[in-house]
């Protein structure tokens, strides 16, 4: 492998088997162009003329019947058209991709299929714009010119500009309409005090704004690319529901009539869960046209969808999408093994099913690797309420205890089908960061080790149970979500090892709303929900550095909030020095002026979690499955499956394609 031109480290770039179409899935790459239309896109393949351009039959019978523009009128200036490379080959229209549909309340698995997020990570890992044309940055990394693509439409007909950019930020992002703080994102840090200061964006024209900072932020475009994803809304239809424009009883009305009785709960759904609305425009490859709580949702192609494959067809090549309500994961399967579900997602506890059924159903099963550090872990909230328990909690020792009393062989048996390494919560050895050693750490078993260590600490046996070292009953209280694939198996083979050293332990499995709410208000002591990781801490930080306030970062809690200048800690944590550490590091980061110290800072705040151990993991990750219909190509194997680079949404759905009759 070769140093990238940008100058990506070869350490984050690290070692890959990844399947053909991942040269380095975990590089943090980004150009410094000096033309308007190059960015990281600046070698993408271009049409030569609007005459290449060909569109789907059903589009070109509207258009035939003067229900629809001429293609070359929808779409964006002819030089402005994103290509889109195909995995297989060029594809054919046609087809419906039916699917699993939870509801409304889980709505993320259809969002990161049809996203459209104004910069993304290519397959090599680097950001590209992609809804963006192209950029231009300064010197020191203070200023960035984001290009639009001329004449690009939303999915009404309306031109999209830099005002649907600017309304965003101005009515949107920074009055936190979303009930979220302004994203890291459009910070900066200064090196010097630590001050982090909010960035100015501003329109230059109809396709280009600027996004200014007060300090260096050479790693704009990449958390923009998760941050941010969706930095643009239609202004013209925001207009006709926000209070700011129509007035606040207006405004409730047009919440009530969607069913909410109060604005802040509507704004939410329509300026965020905004893809499951209908009446809202959008720049995705299909559009939602039923409401978002039937039982079956299609969604149809959007004529005004801005991408074509190298030949100049427009997408998607699919005509449809079909979402169909079900009730629980064993209804999904069997559907699946059916042929229904054209691509579905599976944990590895399904591989011998799904493979056992393969020639049957008319399907194939492909194997996306993990991001994640385990997928048998425990957080343990090092700001437990209880003072106590704090100070158990916070002694390395306890960690330690819990880590060596389990037997991580029989576990990965159990639990992964042995997929899953017997391992300490880690860095892949493929992974950005790989610390030699690390999954070795506290994990073999040993349970006269795990009772030294309780006994050297005070947790003194009364009967059968340990007790505080102040003499008071202690019961280790481990939450999981009940929903959660084997929900309760890990955590019932963990309580029988924990008790085996005298350490009481209370299952409880709640609902993902209860379990949200107690992490979120610090009533926790440990978790076994979440995965702790990913891609890198510089993309995303979120369950490795306490910034704020998630349920996903159940192990720092309120350190977390006390971070966030907007989140209220419900009591006063003091930071433990490799916390503050930590904080101090990201700075630095956050204010580095070359992506070398980006990487430098990146490495340290692994390393604290490797000298620390925060969260104990048992089994390594374990891949995520997608049975795919035979009927259905382009569709990539072997990539890396992470929120950042937004799962499925990774392999550029708007190129799947069925097979014709």
């Amino acid at each position: 492998m070769t140093t990238l031109d940008e100058g990506i480290s070869m350490k984050l770039l690290g070692k890959t088997a990844l399947g053909a179409l991942v040269v380095g899935a975990v590089a943090l790459t980004g150009c410094t162009p000096t033309s308007s239309d190059s960015g990281a896109a600046e070698q993408a393949p271009q049409l030569d003329s609007a005459a290449a351009l060909t569109q789907a039959p059903d589009l070109a019978a509207q258009v035939e019947a003067g229900e629809l523009p001429a293609l070359d009128e929808r779409m964006p200036a002819v030089d402005d058209i994103m290509v889109e490379p195909v995995v297989e080959r060029i594809g054919e229209y046609g087809g419906t991709w039916n699917m699993p549909w939870m509801g409304p309340d889980s709505p993320w698995g259809i969002e990161k299929i049809t996203e459209e997020a104004l910069f993304r990570f290519a397959e090599d890992g680097s950001v590209e714009p992609n809804v963006a044309k192209g950029y231009e940055v300064n010197d020191d990394s203070t200023e960035f010119t984001i290009h639009l693509r001329e004449g690009m439409k939303w999915s009404d007909g309306v031109d999209f500009t830099a005002d649907d950019v600017l309304f965003w930020w101005e009515s949107v992002m920074v009055p936190e309409l979303f009930q979220r703080s302004v994203y890291d994102a459009f910070y900066s840090t200064n090196p010097e005090t630590g001050e982090r200061t909010m960035a100015e964006v501003a329109k230059v024209d109809d396709h280009t704004f600027t996004v200014t900072f007060a300090d260096p932020r050479v790693m704009f475009l990449d958390r923009l690319a998760i941050d941010a994803k969706w930095m643009f809304a239609p202004k013209h239809y925001l207009e006709t529901v926000l209070d700011e424009f129509i007035g606040e009883d207006a405004a409730l009305e047009v919440a009530e009539d969607h069913g909410f009785s109060d604005l802040a709960s509507w704004y939410e759904q329509i300026t965020y869960y905004s893809w499951i609305y209908p009446e809202r425009p959008t720049l995705r490859p299909w559009v939602a046209q039923d409401d978002r709580n039937a039982e079956r949702i299609t969604w149809e192609r959007n004529p005004y969808y801005w991408k074509a494959d190298a030949e100049g067809n427009q997408l998607p090549y699919i005509d449809e999408i079909v979402l169909e309500t079900v009730q629980d994961d064993s209804h999904i399967l069997l559907e699946t093994m059916s042929g229904h579900y054209d691509i579905t997602s599976f944990g590895f506890q399904d591989f011998t099913t799904l493979k056992e059924n393969e020639a049957a159903g008319g399907y194939r099963v492909l194997q996306w690797e993990s991001a994640d550090w385990y997928s048998n872990g425990l957080q343990i909230n090092q700001t437990v309420a209880d003072p106590a328990l704090r100070e158990v909690f916070q002694d390395a020792r306890f960690r330690e205890a819990v880590s060596v009393a389990v037997d991580r062989g029989e576990l990965s048996e159990i639990l992964t089908l042995g997929l899953g390494e017997p391992r300490q919560a880690s860095v892949s050895e493929n992974g950005a960061f790989f610390q030699d050693g690390w999954a070795e750490k506290w994990a073999e078993y040993d349970v006269d080790r795990a009772n030294e260590l309780l006994d050297e600490m005070g947790l003194e046996r009364d009967g059968a149970w340990r007790t505080l070292p102040d003499g008071d009953p202690f019961v280790f209280e481990i939450l999981q979500q009940s929903d959660a694939a084997q929900a309760g198996e890990f955590e019932e083979l963990l309580k029988h090892y924990l008790e085996a050293v005298g350490i009481r332990t209370d299952i409880q499995l709640v609902d993902r709303g209860t379990l949200d709410t107690k992490l979120l208000a610090n009533e926790h002591m440990a978790t076994t929900a979440f995965p702790v990781g990913g891609i890198s801490p510089a993309l995303r930080p979120d369950t490795v550095v306490p910034l704020r306030s998630v349920s996903t970062g159940a192990w720092y809690s309120q350190w977390g909030c006390a971070y966030e200048a907007t989140c209220e800690p419900t009591l006063d944590v003091a930071a433990t020095d490799p916390i503050q550490e930590m904080w101090d590091v990201w700075a630095a980061l956050s204010s580095a002026t070359e992506r070398a110290e980006v990487d430098e800072h990146a490495e340290r705040i692994v390393e604290l979690h490797a000298e620390n151990q925060w969260v104990i993991g048992y089994t390594g990750p374990t891949p995520t499955l997608f049975a795919v219909s035979d009927a259905v190509y382009n569709v990539p194997d072997g990539f890396v499956l992470s929120d950042e680079y937004r799962e499925l949404g990774y392999a550029h759905p708007a190129q799947f394609a069925f097979h014709g009759e």
